[in-house]
């Protein structure tokens, strides 16, 4: 278990969850937006208002092909990233896949305050923020649901804790060592 990778839905807590689990894990974190940023000297908005969004999601694959070769890492997906090209199937294959499900309530509630800086969102008037969560997610959680550890983040608690406990369970059930 070389690599871990944290998916779902923007404002489910994989910047913060990753960060956590990097720390326990003694892994190197890497948000994958902001890699992307670094690597174009770009924001996310700049690169997709200036080249759409399907060069953004060509970048986010040739990001996670890299990746997937890094040891010790815990990514933070973008939230788009799993539903493009073959990027769950590179991430299944190459890493540890963790869903963070959060509900729409919740994710409402912490996308509210945050909508300037996420480029789908800053021009969504909040009372359309709803629908389109609920639209967006439903596209995607087929995607998501693919992920060999689902991590229900309704707590806003104790969850690199349970995904600890889940790695745990993984490796002996596959007799390895435990963490």
């Amino acid at each position: 278990m070389d690599r871990i990778y944290l998916v779902g839905f923007m404002g489910s807590g994989k910047t913060t969850t990753g960060k956590r689990l990097s720390e326990k894990l003694n892994f190197q974190w890497i948000d994958t937006d902001k890699f992307i940023e670094r690597r174009r000297n770009k924001t996310v908005s700049q690169i997709i208002s200036e080249n759409g969004q399907d060069k953004y999601r060509q970048i986010e694959n040739s990001v996670i092909e890299e990746l997937s070769t890094y040891e010790g890492v815990v990514v933070s997906c973008g939230g788009g990233l799993p539903c493009f090209y073959d990027n769950m199937l590179i991430m299944n294959k190459t890493g540890i896949t963790i869903y963070l499900k959060t509900s729409i309530t919740v994710l409402v509630e912490r996308l509210k305050t945050a909508k300037a800086e996420r480029f789908f969102l800053k021009n969504k008037p909040e009372d359309e923020l709803e629908e389109y969560i609920s639209k967006t997610l439903q596209g995607r959680e087929f995607f998501y649901n693919q992920a060999k550890i689902i991590i229900d983040t309704q707590e806003n608690f104790g969850i690199t804790e349970n995904i600890v406990e889940n790695l745990r369970i993984r490796k002996l059930i596959n007799n390895k060592a435990v963490l």
